[in-house]
């Protein structure tokens, strides 16, 4: 789920839209995404519903849909924390966008998401997630994640 080249650091994006836009493109670009419109459309849904942000300056937004290949997430961690949301205001500087394909029986994305939301509990995680150095330390970090969701299927 977790790829190297689907971790994005240092960026200067300012709204969600805009951090909606660069993730999705990076995931189109490497091929998880067959049409980025109509999974950018699902995923601007679910945000309409209710906002992914939850708390900690993190958000996860995701998203379910035809147009999406494989299971992907992408990483952002931006340079300047920013309103994800004007309804609650929460603030945000890490990103993990989830794409799941819309025939995905076997709800890998639910173990990932229940696996990265017990890790953001953690302050330490969240730090080492704000100071690593590149996207090899966020990769190792993320790793784990990745090895406990595939060891529990």
């Amino acid at each position: 789920m977790v790829n190297k080249d689907l971790i994005l650091l240092e960026e200067e994006i300012t709204n969600r839209e805009q951090a909606l836009e660069v993730m999705i493109q990076k995931a189109n670009e490497l091929g998880y995404l067959q049409d980025k419109e109509i999974y950018k459309a699902e995923v601007i849904a679910r945000e309409e519903m209710m906002p992914t942000s939850v708390g900690f300056k993190v958000a996860i937004p995701h998203g379910r849909s035809k147009s999406v290949s494989y299971l992907f997430v992408v990483f952002l961690r931006n340079k300047k924390e920013f309103i994800w949301d004007d309804r609650n205001e929460n603030e945000v500087d890490l990103i993990f966008m989830i794409g799941v394909p819309e025939a995905n029986e076997n709800n890998l994305h639910l173990r990932f998401l229940a696996e990265i939301s017990k890790k953001l509990m953690n302050d330490d995680f969240r730090e080492n997630l704000r100071k690593a150095n590149n996207k090899e330390e966020v990769y190792e970090m993320l790793q784990d994640i990745n090895e406990k969701v595939i060891s529990n299927n």
